[in-house]
């Protein structure tokens, strides 16, 4: 009895080394902001994810997806997730551009690390939700625009991206302004602190940054993830930008939850797999698999 509870106890102790084959770090990177970092064992390289919380740009921080990272060190990547200037901490305002700004030295601070963290640097994607999105696509679609790039450091690397996720992303800020559902109150308080104003008074800023501007510059495939029911980023902010990747014949993924909200909160663990199908096709290529949508959620490509 004693032997069999031994090698229970064995058996246990190997399944959590198992379970958790990976190392978490934190530490800071740019402008003085904190990222954490999920990495497999291994000798690597492995291709990397940066994974963007939302918020508003008003709210929100890396702990947002502190479990994400650490399953996708699980399925072999190098993850990290990453704050960013917020519009208002404290006393201070960081308007737009400081949030782009952030997160492109965040992809350059992964560059500049790859020996450190096993990373291959040519392999690097990027997931964002809601505001997070957002600055997921403009990361995707602004690859080498000066401006962007900020002054945060390591400026001998590259910001650039192999591929997009963009989980209930808006893509045009006028139209996200302008829209009427519940939420408009809330969402025009954020959008009037990110753009220092509403669009009649500052229209050069909501085209300065609204990923739309810049789609004719995408060069990478894009996963687009949307909840039907949004009343946050409607339906229309992907349906404007998958006409605009369909017109240009660009690379792209559509993904669709009938009956799902902003949040997709019952969707996301089928949606964190897909996106690692997704993933696995453009950073390892690896064939992909075909996405689970028959009959929901419903999908396009």
């Amino acid at each position: 009895m004693k032997i069999h509870i031994f090698f229970y106890l064995l058996f246990l102790l190997f399944a959590t080394i198992a379970t958790n084959a990976f190392a978490t770090i934190e530490t800071n990177y740019c402008n003085n902001q904190k990222l954490k970092l999920a990495m497999p064992e291994g000798e690597g390289p492995f291709p990397g994810i940066i994974f963007i919380h939302g918020g508003g740009w008003v709210s929100g921080n890396l702990e947002d997806f502190s479990d994400e990272i650490k399953e996708a060190a699980r399925h072999g990547y190098v993850a990290i997730t990453i704050n960013y200037r917020l519009t208002r901490e404290e006393d201070k305002k960081y308007p737009w551009p400081a949030q782009i700004n952030d997160v492109k030295c965040a992809v350059r601070w992964f560059r500049a690390h790859a020996r450190e963290y096993k990373l291959d640097p040519e392999k690097i994607g990027v997931i964002g939700h809601s505001a997070g999105a957002h600055l997921a696509m403009m990361l995707g679609f602004t690859k080498g625009i000066e401006k962007f790039e900020g002054n945060g450091g390591y400026e001998d690397y590259s910001s650039e991206v192999n591929a997009v996720v963009s989980v209930a992303g808006p893509s045009e800020l006028k139209a996200l302004y302008q829209q009427t559902t519940y939420a408009t109150p809330v969402i025009r308080l954020c959008v009037n602190q990110l753009l220092e104003g509403p669009p009649t008074l500052k229209p050069d800023n909501y085209v300065d940054a609204s990923p739309l501007t810049y789609v004719e510059n995408n060069e990478f495939p894009i996963m687009v993830i949307q909840g039907k029911l949004d009343q946050i980023a409607t339906p229309e902010q992907s349906k404007i930008l998958i006409g605009e990747l369909d017109r240009l014949g660009h690379d792209y993924r559509l993904l669709e939850y009938d009956y799902a909200g902003h949040e997709l909160k019952n969707d996301w663990p089928h949606l964190m797999g897909e996106l690692f199908k997704f993933f696995d096709k453009h950073l390892k290529h690896l064939e992909m698999e075909p996405f689970s949508c028959s009959p929901y959620p419903s999908c396009e490509w």
